[in-house]
């Protein structure tokens, strides 16, 4: 209410110096308190004043209350909007500092495993070539010992055709004759 009254009293002071500036501007006739204009003047501001504060001592204070409330909803959002933009844009910062260590580590996990392949595919490059020197060892020596037995088969077939040509060449009747003996003989003793 003190509020009101001191905004009042601002007002009429300054009514009553803009009219006598007004009237100070007509001649240099001065409006005073003695004057029945500006009585009716004041009668008709202080009649508005009032109308208007009684019409508005609700509405106005609802109206301030209201938009402070408003204002005060959308600077907690805008601080909640910020603050989770700003936390964001924390993990993010976090992130991008802990990508380069990140990659670095990717990098050298990566080299480690490429030279872990690398010797795993040497290793058993040099087994199979291992595996292939002894089976090829092992099929050359049946190779050689096929080749030795079919050689000495040969052999044997071409010392039998030569000893039996020399023995068609060199045998006597006679000869025919003992073995066939010798020959039935044997028989008749395993017989």
């Amino acid at each position: 209410m003190k509020k009101l009254v001191v905004a009042v009293s601002f007002l009429v002071i300054a009514l009553f110096m803009a009219m006598n500036v007004y009237a100070a501007g007509d001649g240099g006739h001065a409006v005073g308190p003695g004057d029945l204009k500006f009585l009716y003047g004041i009668a008709n501001f202080v009649i508005l004043a009032s109308l208007l504060y009684y019409l508005l001592r609700k509405a106005v204070p609802e109206f301030f209350r209201s938009r402070a409330t408003k204002t005060k909803m959308t600077i907690d959002e805008a601080r909640k909007s910020y603050d989770e933009a700003y936390r964001q844009y924390e993990e993010i910062e976090a992130k991008l500092k802990n990508a380069d260590v990140e990659s670095k580590e990717l990098i050298a996990t990566i080299k480690e495993e490429a030279e872990a392949e690398k010797l795993n595919i040497v290793k058993r490059a040099r087994e199979l070539a291992e595996k292939i020197k002894t089976d090829s060892e092992r099929i050359a020596e049946q190779e050689v010992k096929k080749a030795g037995v079919a050689l000495k088969k040969e052999a044997i077939k071409l010392s039998t055709e030569l000893a039996e040509e020399l023995i068609k060449q060199k045998i006597s009747n006679d000869d025919q004759v003992k073995l066939s003996s010798n020959f039935v003989s044997q028989v008749k003793k395993v017989g």
